[in-house]
């Protein structure tokens, strides 16, 4: 069963996966993290890290995970092209899914 920690699980997508993931016998929430809470802890527990923060967020969320190996999907918008590519550059230590629009 993988485990997921969800950051940004006070905003409305948070709060959609997390509804969504207690209903599914398959997930399991290993923490779900908002503004002022440390990432480190809560992606140490994690299987995947599914980020829906916020854009200037993201980059220091992403390193993180690649530092602890952790895959990471990313649904927050908005990131400048220097983020995108800061991001981007992670690739090659962890998989990432970047569902941006």
């Amino acid at each position: 069963m993988p485990k997921l920690t969800i950051i940004g699980a006070k905003g409305r997508m948070g709060r959609a996966l997390i509804r969504c993931a207690v209903n599914d016998s398959e997930l399991e929430i290993a923490s779900a993290v908002d503004i002022g809470d440390e990432i480190a802890p809560a992606i140490a527990t994690a299987d995947v890290v599914i980020d829906f923060s916020a854009p200037d967020a993201t980059q220091k969320i992403a390193k993180e995970s690649a530092a602890q190996t952790k895959p990471i999907v990313i649904g927050t918008t908005g990131h400048t092209e220097e983020d995108r590519a800061a991001i981007q550059s992670l690739t090659d230590k962890i998989p990432i899914v970047w569902a941006s629009n």
